[in-house]
């Protein structure tokens, strides 16, 4: 991915209104799929991606912004908060544990 759209994206989701926060004991890969899958007709035919931006706080919690953001208008159009005491082992890794805070679901 070009670095031009990782700090585009990570600017976008800093500075985007974002309605809702999801509270989970435990993360799960399945859980991020699900939201995916249920706002699909949000990307399919657009120059849309999904994407996650995850950071582990220093009490040990995670925060992930979960969302969509449409690469013709620069601009996140849906997206939710998830706090999280954990997450599984297969976001920790799609994340290179902590070293990539963004992901492209693509």
């Amino acid at each position: 991915m070009p670095a031009f759209l990782a700090t585009l994206i990570t600017v976008a989701v800093a500075s985007a209104w974002i309605f809702t926060t999801v509270v989970y004991w435990y993360l799960t890969f399945l859980v991020l799929v699900e939201w995916f899958e249920d706002i699909a007709h949000l990307v399919r035919g657009y120059n849309r991606i999904g994407f996650t931006v995850q950071e582990q706080l220093k009490n040990g919690e995670y925060k992930t912004v979960q969302g969509v953001f449409d690469k013709d208008k620069n601009k996140v159009i849906e997206a939710r908060n998830i706090k999280s005491d954990r997450v599984d082992s297969q976001i920790n890794a799609m994340h290179d544990y902590g070293k990539t805070p963004l992901v492209i679901w693509e």
